[in-house]
């Protein structure tokens, strides 16, 4: 009822982050006015790196704060959990140290939770928006049990508000001991009490994505999301039929990430090979790109952003990168679709891995007359 005044507990766990806690406190306080006709706020900071001193917040008056310090790391799991337990609010979200998130966050979940117990709102992903392109489902499609269940966790922390007094006590008395899952774990003990996620489009939040270790990365969710289903399956969470729809849809979730894991490194070998032409002078631009100059096209925008700068910088024209997230894409390159391409016989560099050949059959359907060349092939041309 945001009749009367609701209170709301940031819970954000610090490792060896103490340099984000002046921007986190600056949003907080942003948030606070914002929302302060309707919603108190708290920050509750876990300190989960004991080497690091951290004691007080500037609040101005605007929030209140709590510093939890701990005597050892705890894990993120860990840290929330902590984090809980001393929050206060009716209402409590898990932020992460150095995410984005705009003033109206809090007014806005506040007021699409209404008299529910759950909300998620939108995402971005390093200030590109998330759900419904790149093949990728809607954020409604996405926050639903058949989803969860199926297929994978379609949302992080940041974009959630939940009711204080209905999240699960068996997350709370079984913590994961490997980093990565806790959220999904979260969001699977909602559904199975009966929890539905309002969905909320009118704010967001903006993950912000470091550059981990693709391999690492698919390794701590492998051992972490089988800890997870470990405790689910011990502690009976779902019915036999939902836990193996669930255990099947991380091994699907598994196999797709190693091919994904496959194509990271075909083009971390493709960008090693354009910084070395770089750094020896070398020309990516063989006598096919430089005659074609002026009718260039490049698909892929992100290796392809790479690929413009080389051959911009050896004095070949270049019209457009093409991609299919072109009105998405936060680039200073002009970019647009393949249906939006200005001529009939366009020269184009294909610097996609994934799905190349399929895509390179598509653009001569619908233009006979352009020529395509993949990236390799122009490496490949110069030794690289």
């Amino acid at each position: 009822d945001i009749n009367s005044m609701a209170t709301v507990s940031i819970i954000t766990p610090i490792y060896k982050g103490r340099q984000y806690i002046p921007t986190l406190t600056q949003m907080i306080k942003a948030c606070a006015i914002k929302a302060s006709e309707i919603a108190k706020v708290e920050l509750v900071i876990v300190n989960d790196y004991p080497e690091d001193n951290i004691t007080e917040v500037d609040t101005g008056n605007l929030f209140e704060a709590q510093v939890l310090s701990a005597d050892r790391n705890r894990g993120i799991q860990g840290a929330r959990v902590r984090g809980l337990h001393a929050a206060t609010g009716d209402y409590v979200t898990f932020w992460d140290q150095d995410d984005v998130f705009p003033e109206n966050w809090i007014e806005s979940q506040i007021r699409a939770i209404g008299d529910g117990n759950v909300v998620v709102c939108d995402q971005y992903r390093n200030g590109i928006t998330y759900y419904g392109h790149s093949g990728r489902k809607t954020l409604e499609k996405v926050a639903t049990r058949e989803h969860l269940l199926n297929c994978d966790n379609g949302f992080i922390p940041g974009q959630v508000l939940i009711k204080k007094d209905i999240i699960p006590d068996l997350w709370k008395r079984r913590i994961l001991s490997n980093n990565c899952a806790d959220d999904y774990y979260l969001w699977l003990l909602l559904i199975a009490q009966g929890e539905r996620f309002i969905v909320n489009k009118d704010t967001y939040f903006d993950h912000i994505i470091h550059g981990k270790n693709e391999s690492l990365a698919i390794d701590d969710a492998y051992i972490s999301i089988n800890e997870m289903l470990g405790i689910l399956k011990d502690e009976k969470v779902f019915s036999e039929k939902d836990f193996y729809a669930l255990e099947a849809a991380q091994e699907r979730r598994l196999h797709s990430q190693l091919r994904e894991l496959g194509v990271v490194k075909e083009k971390m070998g493709i960008l090693k090979s354009l910084l070395r032409l770089q750094e020896e002078n070398i020309s990516l631009a063989d006598d096919r790109v430089t005659s074609a100059s002026g009718k260039v096209f490049i698909y892929g925008a992100d290796i392809g952003a790479h690929v413009w700068r080389k051959l911009s910088a050896e004095g070949v024209e270049i019209r457009a990168i093409i991609d299919r997230d072109a009105n998405w894409l936060n680039i200073p390159m002009k970019a647009v679709t393949v249906d939006e391409l200005s001529m009939d016989d366009p020269f184009i560099i294909m610097t996609l891995i994934n799905q190349a050949d399929k895509v390179t059959l598509d653009i001569y359907d619908n233009y006979p007359n352009a020529h395509v060349i993949h990236i390799r092939d122009l490496l490949n041309n110069m030794g690289a």
